[in-house]
């Protein structure tokens, strides 16, 4: 998608053309942080890939129990900064439960990066992105019989923008502190930076490690993470707009039940005004659960409660009846 990137800002009265912005690639041979090492040996994490609609291999996290068929899965976006590799723990606390993870990197982040072609903290559209998600959640939603979509902070906008463009490929939203809707302090200068900006200029992503969690070890692990994107192109930074508007467009006709899930001491996301736009959905479903203690980053931070919210969601509205059974 085509966009006007070279901009009249007429506060100024002048032309802006941004300038090309520092951006380390990503070193094919750089070592992943590990954010956590399962205990349980029932449980294991493997790294696989799939196929695009462009052609462009995608590599996942896939956590399971082996030997054992799962009747259910969580597929996880994860943020703009982030990888999958951040949700092992939860991912690992869910497999426990009986469910297979699926934590897909997003293109341009994570694993998917230099190292395989793609240009870090960048996307040709947001359609991109859903249709990335599309093609491997639809075989998914054949062999589950439930299939949870799970997002946290820009992959939980993300998640809603592909439930709400792709329904029948997800049977509940997992929402967590989405990023909707957001008050970061350095925004309004990112604005300024992507407004001045040429589409392949790179801009800060204006959030520090201390707005995602205040856990010293995992603090440590962030500043030291070779996989986190600390930019994006000006271009990320639009689609991101679209993709706000797509949701804003969309909501209304929003059916899927939804736990969103929100953090009391949040420095990144707005909470009212995102439980605003999850209202205006016409979901029969929609629980609001406070994690009132913790910061941005709850799957670093109460891994166990969200892996129990995640659970108790599927148990309580999304777990197939007798009959349901009976009938397939």
């Amino acid at each position: 998608m085509n966009k006007p990137f070279i901009l009249m800002l007429t506060a100024a009265g002048l032309l802006a053309i941004g300038c090309e912005r520092p951006h380390a690639a990503l070193d094919p041979n750089a070592e992943p942080v590990i954010y956590y090492a399962s205990v349980d040996p029932t449980t294991a994490r493997e790294i696989r890939t799939y196929t695009a609609p462009d052609g462009q291999e995608l590599a996942y996290l896939y956590h399971h129990r082996p030997g054992q068929a799962a009747d259910k899965a969580v597929l996880y976006l994860h943020g703009i900064e982030s990888h999958g590799g951040w949700f092992d723990e939860a991912a690992d606390l869910l497999c426990q439960e009986g469910f297979d993870v699926y934590c897909l990197d997003r293109r341009g982040s994570g694993m998917n990066r230099e190292n395989r072609g793609l240009a870090s903290g960048n996307i040709d559209g947001w359609e991109q992105l859903t249709t990335d998600i599309e093609v491997f959640a639809k075989p998914l939603h054949d062999q589950y019989e439930t299939v949870i979509l799970t997002g946290l902070s820009w992959g939980g906008k993300l998640a809603l923008a592909y439930a709400l463009a792709f329904p029948e490929h997800c049977d509940g939203l997992v929402l967590v502190t989405p990023g909707m809707r957001t008050k970061l302090p350095g925004q309004g200068n990112t604005a300024v930076q992507v407004l001045s900006s040429t589409p392949d200029d790179y801009v800060e992503i204006p959030i520090e490690p201390e707005m995602f969690t205040d856990d010293p070890d995992y603090l440590d692990k962030l500043r030291r993470d070779p996989l986190r994107l600390h930019y994006a192109t000006a271009r990320f930074f639009v689609e991101g707009l679209e993709l706000d508007r797509h949701i804003d467009r969309r909501m209304p006709s929003n059916e899927l039940p939804i736990l969103l899930i929100l953090a009391g001491k949040d420095r990144i996301i707005d909470n009212q005004a995102v439980i605003n736009v999850a209202r205006r959905g016409k979901q029969d479903i929609l629980d609001i659960v406070w994690f009132s203690d913790q910061t941005h980053s709850v799957q670093f931070d109460a891994p166990g409660r969200l892996a129990r919210q995640i659970v108790g969601f599927y148990e309580d509205h999304l777990r197939p009846t007798e009959s349901e059974d009976a009938s397939q």
